[in-house]
């Protein structure tokens, strides 16, 4: 896997080195990287020196150039992970993530997810739920062809449970959940389980 870490920094945390051996360094303003590049799979952006509103635009035009963006914080918070992911960061994370978790991010988005911190999670999946219209009739495409478990599995993503929670709850393991979570983002066209959340919260009670 290839990957860049754009930073003001030219030397790489321990951390990053330790996830990614053959990373490559590269300055935001470098005109070797321009976003886009189409030898890089992978591009994590230090977020430190800029506002966020210099980070979302920045984020936005190399998402527009078909750049895979994970935005690194030193300071999460839900307003700066909600504005990048909405300029087109497709995973938010610390910047001094351990690199067990520096990797699940990298597999997560190249798998064509979304990740966020598992407390930002409950918190973008209650947001999906407001002005959410409860006389809407129509089910999303491929809804009625989940299994009675996949159903289940879907309302409890809605509600904002983590995979663990979800195992816990239905009394089945972590892996079955992962295969019915697959199964879900294949039978209703969605890429990761915030869309799948979103689709979920706008179908009316009386039709789950």
């Amino acid at each position: 896997m290839n990957v860049i870490f754009i930073s003001n920094s030219v030397v790489p945390l321990p951390r990053w080195s330790e996830a990614f051996p053959s990373l490559i360094m590269a300055l935001p303003q470098s005109p070797d990287f321009k976003g886009g590049n189409p030898d890089c799979t992978l591009h994590f952006f230090d977020l430190n020196g800029f506002d966020i509103e210099g980070s979302a635009s920045t984020i936005n035009k190399w998402a527009s150039g078909q750049s895979i963006v994970i935005a690194l914080s030193g300071n999460p918070t839900e307003q700066e992970a909600f504005t990048l992911i909405a300029a087109g960061a497709r995973g938010y994370c610390h910047v001094a993530s351990k690199p067990e978790q520096l990797q699940e991010v990298a597999r997560v988005v190249t798998a064509g997810q979304l990740w966020l911190p598992q407390a930002m999670v409950q918190s973008f999946v209650n947001l999906s739920k407001v002005g959410v219209s409860t006389t809407q009739n129509k089910l999303p495409d491929g809804y009625k062809t989940l299994t009675r478990r996949e159903r289940q599995v879907a309302l409890a993503v809605a509600d904002g449970a983590s995979n663990k929670e979800i195992a816990e709850r239905l009394s089945i393991t972590e892996r079955t959940v992962k295969s019915r979570l697959t199964a879900c983002f294949q039978k209703l066209d969605c890429r990761d389980r915030v869309q799948l959340a979103l689709a979920v919260n706008r179908i009316p009670d009386h039709l789950r």
